[in-house]
């Protein structure tokens, strides 16, 4: 798998996201990259991640396509959201151990916005793909979802941003 084209987003985000944060040592730290489209993540899964013994759980691949949905439209509109909506189609196993690529793009901009997010092996055969809706959210309401103070919030997003 190239990375030669693409960027490697330093994501200085604050919190303790269990998909994408550095912070979280037992959670999957998604490394990130984009280009002017897309967003990816290369990653292998642990066996601490199983479901069926050397199978990953269906809950750890809908959060990787969860995850890169995310990502993409932060990367790609600079924008901050929160799940609505996921539909995911869990194709063929993914098996932990073994280098997954997860792509995301936008697929629509109109009332709302929609992702679609693919986790691949190697071959570009891919394992599961899902759907997403997203709510576009302000700062101050992921704040206050959150629970956490506002500057906080501001912060981490800012941070963020600076590594696109």
């Amino acid at each position: 798998m190239d990375l030669d084209n693409l960027n490697y987003i330093n994501n200085m985000w604050l919190g303790n996201c269990f998909a994408c944060s550095s912070n979280n040592h037992r959670g999957l730290n998604m490394k990130l990259f984009h280009d002017a489209e897309e967003i990816s993540s290369y990653l292998k899964l642990h066996e601490i991640f199983c479901g069926f013994e050397g199978i990953a759980h269906g809950g750890i691949i809908a959060t990787i396509l969860d995850e890169i949905g995310a990502w993409t439209i932060f990367a790609v509109l600079k924008k901050v959201t929160v799940t609505q909506e996921i539909h995911i189609k869990f194709l063929k196993p993914v098996y932990i151990n073994q280098l997954l690529k997860a792509e995301g793009r936008i697929i629509s901009e109109y009332d709302s916005v929609i992702t679609f997010s693919v986790i691949k092996v190697k071959n570009d055969d891919i394992l599961a793909e899902s759907e997403n809706k997203w709510l576009l959210v302000s700062a101050e309401v992921l704040a206050k979802l959150s629970n956490i103070d506002p500057n906080r919030v501001n912060d981490m997003i800012n941070k963020a941003l600076k590594s696109l």
